[in-house]
Protein backbone atom coordinates (compact mmCIF):
# COMPACT_ATOMS: atom_id res chain seq x y z
CA UNK A 1 0.00 0.00 0.00
CA UNK A 2 1.40 3.39 -0.98
CA UNK A 3 1.83 6.19 1.56
CA UNK A 4 -0.96 8.17 -0.07
CA UNK A 5 -3.30 5.18 0.03
CA UNK A 6 -2.48 4.63 3.70
CA UNK A 7 -3.26 8.26 4.47
CA UNK A 8 -6.50 8.10 2.51
CA UNK A 9 -7.53 4.96 4.37
CA UNK A 10 -6.70 6.58 7.69
CA UNK A 11 -8.80 9.61 6.74
CA UNK A 12 -11.82 7.36 6.23
CA UNK A 13 -11.61 6.02 9.78
CA UNK A 14 -14.14 7.37 12.24
CA UNK A 15 -12.42 8.73 15.33
CA UNK A 16 -13.72 10.10 18.56
CA UNK A 17 -12.86 13.75 19.29
CA UNK A 18 -10.40 12.60 21.95
CA UNK A 19 -8.68 10.19 19.55
CA UNK A 20 -8.56 12.82 16.82
CA UNK A 21 -6.88 15.31 19.17
CA UNK A 22 -4.39 12.66 20.25
CA UNK A 23 -3.58 11.73 16.64
CA UNK A 24 -3.08 15.38 15.73
CA UNK A 25 -0.75 16.03 18.67
CA UNK A 26 1.22 12.84 17.96
CA UNK A 27 1.60 13.84 14.33
CA UNK A 28 2.78 17.32 15.30
CA UNK A 29 5.34 15.93 17.73
CA UNK A 30 6.65 13.44 15.15
CA UNK A 31 7.11 16.25 12.63
CA UNK A 32 8.80 18.41 15.26
CA UNK A 33 11.36 15.67 15.89
CA UNK A 34 11.87 14.75 12.24
CA UNK A 35 11.78 18.13 10.50
CA UNK A 36 11.94 20.75 13.20
CA UNK A 37 9.63 23.67 14.04
CA UNK A 38 9.15 24.59 10.37
CA UNK A 39 7.34 21.25 9.97
CA UNK A 40 4.58 22.36 12.34
CA UNK A 41 2.32 23.64 9.59
CA UNK A 42 -1.36 22.88 9.40
CA UNK A 43 -1.22 21.02 6.09
CA UNK A 44 1.82 18.94 7.12
CA UNK A 45 0.25 17.96 10.43
CA UNK A 46 -3.07 17.12 8.78
CA UNK A 47 -1.37 14.89 6.23
CA UNK A 48 0.69 13.07 8.85
CA UNK A 49 -2.36 12.56 11.09
CA UNK A 50 -4.54 11.47 8.19
CA UNK A 51 -7.15 14.05 9.06
CA UNK A 52 -8.73 16.93 7.21
CA UNK A 53 -6.94 20.19 7.96
CA UNK A 54 -10.27 21.88 8.69
CA UNK A 55 -10.71 19.47 11.60
CA UNK A 56 -7.51 20.74 13.19
CA UNK A 57 -9.06 24.17 13.45
CA UNK A 58 -12.25 22.53 14.69
CA UNK A 59 -10.44 20.75 17.52
CA UNK A 60 -7.85 23.41 18.40
CA UNK A 61 -9.21 26.68 17.04
CA UNK A 62 -5.96 27.67 15.32
CA UNK A 63 -2.46 26.40 14.56
CA UNK A 64 -1.18 28.64 17.36
CA UNK A 65 -3.48 26.93 19.86
CA UNK A 66 -2.30 23.56 18.56
CA UNK A 67 1.31 24.60 19.21
CA UNK A 68 0.35 25.62 22.73
CA UNK A 69 -1.43 22.32 23.40
CA UNK A 70 1.57 20.44 22.03
CA UNK A 71 3.83 22.35 24.42
CA UNK A 72 1.64 21.36 27.35
CA UNK A 73 1.43 17.72 26.25
CA UNK A 74 5.21 17.41 25.90
CA UNK A 75 5.80 19.06 29.26
CA UNK A 76 3.17 16.89 30.97
CA UNK A 77 4.68 13.71 29.57
CA UNK A 78 8.24 14.58 30.60
CA UNK A 79 7.07 15.61 34.07
CA UNK A 80 5.06 12.38 34.41
CA UNK A 81 8.12 10.33 33.46
CA UNK A 82 10.20 12.03 36.15
CA UNK A 83 7.41 11.53 38.70
CA UNK A 84 7.20 7.81 37.90
CA UNK A 85 10.95 7.45 38.35
CA UNK A 86 10.80 9.39 41.62
CA UNK A 87 8.15 7.03 42.96
CA UNK A 88 10.53 4.09 42.50
CA UNK A 89 13.66 5.83 43.78
CA UNK A 90 15.57 4.45 46.77
CA UNK A 91 17.16 7.08 49.01
CA UNK A 92 18.32 4.63 51.66
CA UNK A 93 21.90 5.07 50.50
CA UNK A 94 23.21 7.77 48.19
CA UNK A 95 21.02 10.84 47.70
CA UNK A 96 22.57 12.84 44.91
CA UNK A 97 23.27 10.13 42.32
CA UNK A 98 19.69 8.79 42.05
CA UNK A 99 18.31 12.31 41.61
CA UNK A 100 20.88 13.23 38.97
CA UNK A 101 20.32 9.92 37.17
CA UNK A 102 16.57 10.50 36.93
CA UNK A 103 16.97 13.98 35.47
CA UNK A 104 19.68 12.91 33.03
CA UNK A 105 17.78 9.78 31.98
CA UNK A 106 14.86 11.97 30.94
CA UNK A 107 16.36 15.26 29.73
CA UNK A 108 19.66 14.07 28.25
CA UNK A 109 17.90 11.86 25.71
CA UNK A 110 18.40 13.53 22.31
CA UNK A 111 14.72 13.38 21.33
CA UNK A 112 13.62 14.92 24.64
CA UNK A 113 16.30 17.61 24.43
CA UNK A 114 14.93 18.61 21.01
CA UNK A 115 11.43 18.87 22.39
CA UNK A 116 12.57 20.89 25.40
CA UNK A 117 14.57 23.24 23.17
CA UNK A 118 11.43 23.89 21.14
CA UNK A 119 9.44 24.47 24.33
CA UNK A 120 11.93 27.10 25.43
CA UNK A 121 12.26 28.83 22.07
CA UNK A 122 8.54 28.76 21.25
CA UNK A 123 7.89 30.93 24.34
CA UNK A 124 4.30 29.86 24.96
CA UNK A 125 3.41 32.49 27.53
CA UNK A 126 -0.17 31.27 27.92
CA UNK A 127 1.12 27.89 29.10
CA UNK A 128 3.90 29.21 31.34
CA UNK A 129 1.90 28.92 34.57
CA UNK A 130 1.00 25.32 33.83
CA UNK A 131 4.59 24.44 32.99
CA UNK A 132 5.83 26.12 36.18
CA UNK A 133 3.29 24.19 38.23
CA UNK A 134 4.62 20.89 36.89
CA UNK A 135 8.11 21.87 37.98
CA UNK A 136 6.82 22.74 41.44
CA UNK A 137 5.01 19.40 41.62
CA UNK A 138 8.23 17.52 40.88
CA UNK A 139 10.04 19.55 43.54
CA UNK A 140 7.32 18.75 46.07
CA UNK A 141 7.51 15.01 45.30
CA UNK A 142 11.29 15.10 45.63
CA UNK A 143 10.95 16.87 48.99
CA UNK A 144 8.49 14.23 50.19
CA UNK A 145 10.76 11.36 49.15
CA UNK A 146 13.70 12.94 50.98
CA UNK A 147 11.62 13.43 54.11
CA UNK A 148 10.34 9.85 53.97
CA UNK A 149 13.91 8.59 53.78
CA UNK A 150 14.94 10.57 56.87
CA UNK A 151 16.64 13.34 54.86
CA UNK A 152 14.36 16.21 55.86
CA UNK A 153 17.43 18.25 56.84
CA UNK A 154 18.40 18.57 53.17
CA UNK A 155 14.85 18.88 51.80
CA UNK A 156 14.99 22.68 51.78
CA UNK A 157 13.46 24.70 48.92
CA UNK A 158 16.80 26.25 47.97
CA UNK A 159 18.65 22.92 47.77
CA UNK A 160 15.87 21.15 45.89
CA UNK A 161 15.48 24.03 43.41
CA UNK A 162 19.23 24.21 42.97
CA UNK A 163 19.57 20.50 42.24
CA UNK A 164 16.62 20.59 39.82
CA UNK A 165 18.03 23.60 38.01
CA UNK A 166 21.67 22.62 37.63
CA UNK A 167 20.90 18.98 36.75
CA UNK A 168 18.20 19.84 34.22
CA UNK A 169 20.23 22.55 32.50
CA UNK A 170 23.30 20.34 32.32
CA UNK A 171 21.39 17.32 31.04
CA UNK A 172 19.77 19.31 28.24
CA UNK A 173 23.07 21.03 27.46
CA UNK A 174 24.89 17.73 27.20
CA UNK A 175 22.31 16.28 24.83
CA UNK A 176 22.53 19.30 22.56
CA UNK A 177 26.30 19.64 22.93
CA UNK A 178 26.92 16.04 21.89
CA UNK A 179 25.22 16.86 18.59
CA UNK A 180 27.22 20.05 18.04
CA UNK A 181 30.75 19.19 19.15
CA UNK A 182 33.31 17.35 17.07
CA UNK A 183 33.52 13.57 17.20
CA UNK A 184 36.99 13.77 18.76
CA UNK A 185 35.67 15.83 21.65
CA UNK A 186 32.68 13.56 22.21
CA UNK A 187 34.72 10.36 21.97
CA UNK A 188 37.07 11.65 24.66
CA UNK A 189 34.16 12.16 27.08
CA UNK A 190 32.86 8.97 28.73
CA UNK A 191 29.10 8.57 28.49
CA UNK A 192 28.43 9.17 32.19
CA UNK A 193 31.17 11.71 32.86
CA UNK A 194 28.98 14.80 32.87
CA UNK A 195 26.37 13.39 35.22
CA UNK A 196 29.14 12.15 37.53
CA UNK A 197 30.68 15.62 37.66
CA UNK A 198 27.30 17.17 38.49
CA UNK A 199 26.78 14.56 41.20
CA UNK A 200 30.14 15.50 42.74
CA UNK A 201 29.15 19.18 42.72
CA UNK A 202 25.81 18.42 44.37
CA UNK A 203 27.45 16.23 47.00
CA UNK A 204 29.88 19.02 47.78
CA UNK A 205 26.99 21.44 48.25
CA UNK A 206 25.17 19.00 50.53
CA UNK A 207 28.29 18.48 52.63
CA UNK A 208 28.95 22.19 53.23
CA UNK A 209 25.35 23.34 53.52
CA UNK A 210 24.45 24.75 56.96
CA UNK A 211 21.30 22.58 56.86
CA UNK A 212 23.46 19.44 57.01
CA UNK A 213 25.58 20.69 59.89
CA UNK A 214 28.64 21.40 57.77
CA UNK A 215 30.80 24.48 57.95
Amino acid sequence: MSDQSAIAKKKRLRRSPEQARTDILNAAEALLLEIGPHGLKLMDIAERAGIGHSLINHHFGSIANLHGELALEISRRLAAEIERLLEAIDFSGDVAQPIINIIFDVYARPENAKLVAWLLLANHNDQRDALSQQSRTIGAKLKLKLEQSGRAHIATPSLISGIQTIATMTAIGEAIGRQMLSKDVIDALPADQTRNWITELVLTKLEVSPTTGGT
